[in-house]
């Protein structure tokens, strides 16, 4: 501890002597409370309350142009603190669990410049869309539109972690090239990747990647669902692609997929999105989506109470400015579960205004019809965010009444609250709270955390008004 505590000092003292480097640096240190409270009522059953209450923080920093290559070090460090989050056996009791993530550690030169770049240590390759890599990378840059790059190493994504268990971590190999080219005037910009990636399990460890865990579908080619758990996947490829396109005329399409090659052609993520105005005033959108069991967990919404499963979706809406403040937006969307069957669809409308107050209010009102997987939807949403010079205030209302063919109907009400605010150039805070209750449980949520930044370099441009109405639309 008293080795830690001296480097740290020793970091702090050299970003703090900046006159006698030539180097940038920058440093973000968090720490914030997280807490929940749930109450059911009229379950007959117990318990009645299901609350929760984590610690987190998480420490970033980064130095670059360390030589004239532009050579990089990066450390991001995370940490959770559960009271808790851990089963004793011994004790027959839960008790406190801490799980600390090592998210980067590396030292790289980036691919800004023609010629050869590489990276060592433990990295995001983000244009080969792989979240963690242990090991090292090396590429080259053909042009400035061009480059190609190879890594390899440990993948530190089991169960969600990025630990430094490496005795559990799989081995994974991958290739991928890049194409961008953006206009002088910034009107037209094109980027697309695309990448393989090969990984091999390690006995004995359930990765939620493996291709062997049931996922409910998705398949293009093969059997109705992944390799049964009896039948276990000890080699598998993915295949990645990101796409982005932008026109002077204002036409966007992006599009970003996540398909596993072996054992079986089988979906896990894809989106993609068209954006294009027909005149004037009047533009629209088209997307499709399909989720895996982790994204539609994090994707769905507050009153779906079904099994997860993978889910498709394909929406849109229109566009119309009343002026340059306000705007009608209308849109559609239908969605399927794959592991039942289910399916839901609805339309609705909104009101969009912003620049109110001398520019500092922005504004929605909008209402909506939907056929649930469930139930029979009228749902009824506002918001607003005020904008100050050093500080923004978020509240939002989502209304529902829920029709339900065997049970009486449920109303829920979402409600929730945020501002953060700029404290002095180094400090900042931010606060969220949300309530969400109907008939059957009660849900309040709280999130307070405050932020310390060190850096020589520009500070990021705080808004003290509100976005333009193409921003908030």
């Amino acid at each position: 501890m008293y080795k830690l505590a001296k480097n740290v000092i020793l970091i702090i003292a050299a970003m703090a002597a900046r006159d006698a480097f030539a180097y940038d640096y920058s440093a973000r240190f968090n720490l914030g409370i997280y807490t929940i409270k749930e109450d059911l009522k009229n379950t007959g059953i117990a318990p009645t309350s299901n609350d929760r209450m984590l610690g987190i923080g998480r420490a970033y920093s980064d130095l670059t142009n360390l030589t004239s290559s532009g050579l990089t070090f990066t450390m991001d460090v995370r940490n959770q603190y559960d009271p808790f989050g851990r089963i004793e056996p011994s004790l027959g009791r839960m008790a406190a669990s801490n799980d600390a993530q090592l998210r980067q550690l590396v030292l790289r030169t980036p691919p800004t410049r023609q010629g050869f770049f590489w990276s060592v240590g433990r990295f995001v390759a983000a244009d080969a869309v792989v979240l963690g890599n242990d090991g090292v990378e090396g590429g080259i840059r053909f042009n400035p539109n061009t480059r190609f790059g190879l890594f390899g190493g440990l993948y530190p994504e089991h169960r969600g972690g990025r630990s430094l268990k490496i005795a559990k971590e799989e081995r994974q190999v991958g290739t991928y090239a890049v194409f961008e080219e953006n206009s002088k005037a910034g009107e037209n910009n094109t980027y697309a990747s695309s990448s393989i990636v090969s990984r091999k399990s390690v006995d004995g460890v359930g990765s939620f990647d493996n291709p062997a865990v049931r996922r409910g579908g998705s398949i293009l080619v093969g059997n109705e669902t992944a390799p049964p758990d009896d039948a276990p996947v000890d080699n598998y490829v993915f295949w990645y692609a990101n796409a982005f396109r932008q026109r002077a005329g204002g036409q966007r399409i992006s599009y970003i997929s996540h398909i596993i090659v072996q054992p079986t052609a089988q979906i896990r993520n894809l989106w993609a999105s068209w954006y294009q105005p027909f005149a004037q005033r009047l533009s629209g959108t088209v997307n499709v989506f399909h989720l895996d069991l982790r994204s539609y967990q994090q994707f769905r919404d507050l009153l779906d109470r079904l099994p997860i499963s993978g889910y498709s979706q394909i929406g849109g809406d229109l566009r119309f400015k009343l002026s340059n403040q306000m705007a009608l937006v209308g849109d559609t969307s239908y969605g399927r579960r794959d592991v039942d069957g289910r399916n839901q669809y609805g339309l609705g409308g909104r009101l969009v205004t912003t620049g109110l107050l001398r520019s500092h209010l922005t504004a929605f009102a909008g209402l909506g019809v939907r056929r649930n997987f469930l139930s029979q939807d009228v749902v009824l949403r506002s918001g607003a965010t005020y904008y100050l010079q050093e500080s923004a205030f978020s509240a939002s209302l989502q209304y529902t009444s829920q029709t339900l063919a065997d049970r009486p109907a449920l109303h829920p009400l979402v409600a929730d609250f945020d501002v953060s605010m700029l404290i002095n150039r180094s400090l900042i805070g931010a606060f969220a709270f949300e309530v969400a209750q109907d008939e059957q449980a009660s849900i309040y949520s709280a999130l307070l955390s405050i932020g310390y930044r060190i850096n020589n370099r520009q500070a990021t441009p705080i808004r003290d008004e509100t976005p333009k109405l193409e921003r908030v639309l």
